[in-house]
């Protein structure tokens, strides 16, 4: 599966990575360090991060 972890080097998202990146394609997300950055703050932000990261499973 396609996974996006929103907040993936955060405390939580870390811990969530590690877990499911052995049997799933990851994809960290987040506003510094990450595969993919977006600021949830700007909905033009969110709207080509959804353009940018095509379909996903979860």
């Amino acid at each position: 599966m396609k996974i996006l972890i929103i907040g993936a080097t955060g405390t939580i998202g870390k811990h969530i990575t590690a877990a499911v990146q052995k049997d799933h394609d990851v994809i960290k997300v987040g506003s510094k360090t990450a595969d993919i950055h977006v600021d949830i703050s700007s909905p033009e932000s969110i709207e080509n991060f959804y353009k940018r990261v095509g379909k996903f499973d979860a």
